[in-house]
């Protein structure tokens, strides 16, 4: 595209990825953008269809899906952690299985670990909110029970920290929406 006599390069972001319906549709790399490029393709599949999981990219460029509510039964969390490797298509189901929750947050923290913080849990007539923090270890490919939050929180926000700690901010507690955010040092 020329403006000005510049010519302008637009470029996809690195590393998106796209979870729809349990299925992973996309996974991209940086690439100029023409129409060609910017159609959606086939990735591969999950082991099991979820909604309202979480993902992230870890360093290795596995992504790790966790938690989500089962396709048939809205009250059924998946309790599994699953390994997506965008190169192969292939998804890994770890043997080790966590609390299901929905809408909890993971985040990047130093050393390469992964921060699952928060979401809500199905208590048989009820969802309750969590303060559960996991640490997911990528060299031991497994997951060990972090410091609980200040505060029981669900849909969340979270984001790295320079230094490596994890800052959780907003969500609700159930009823009410909370207006306080902590930091979470993994």
């Amino acid at each position: 595209m020329r403006r000005g006599g510049r010519q302008l390069k637009r470029f996809a972001p690195a590393g998106f990825t796209l979870l729809l319906l349990g299925t992973i549709v996309f996974v991209g790399r940086p690439t100029p953008a023409t129409p060609e490029v910017l159609a959606w393709q086939p990735a591969g599949e999950l082991a099991a269809p979820r909604a309202y999981g979480a993902a992230l990219t870890l360093t290795t460029g596995e992504i790790l899906v966790v938690g989500g509510l089962d396709r048939d039964d809205p009250h059924v969390v998946n309790f599994t952690t699953e390994l997506f490797d965008p190169v192969t298509g292939r998804t890994r189901v770890l043997d080790q299985l966590l609390p299901g929750r929905v809408n909890g947050t993971v985040t990047a923290g130093w050393g390469g670990r992964v921060v699952m913080a928060g979401g809500s849990e199905w208590q048989g007539d009820h969802w309750a909110v969590m303060d559960r923090v996991d640490v997911y270890l990528p060299a031991e490919r497994r997951w060990v029970q972090g410091h609980s939050m200040l505060q029981a929180r669900t849909g969340q926000r979270a984001t790295a920290l320079l230094d490596g700690r994890i800052f959780l901010t907003g969500g609700y507690d159930g009823p009410r929406l909370i207006g306080t955010s902590e930091i979470y040092d993994p």
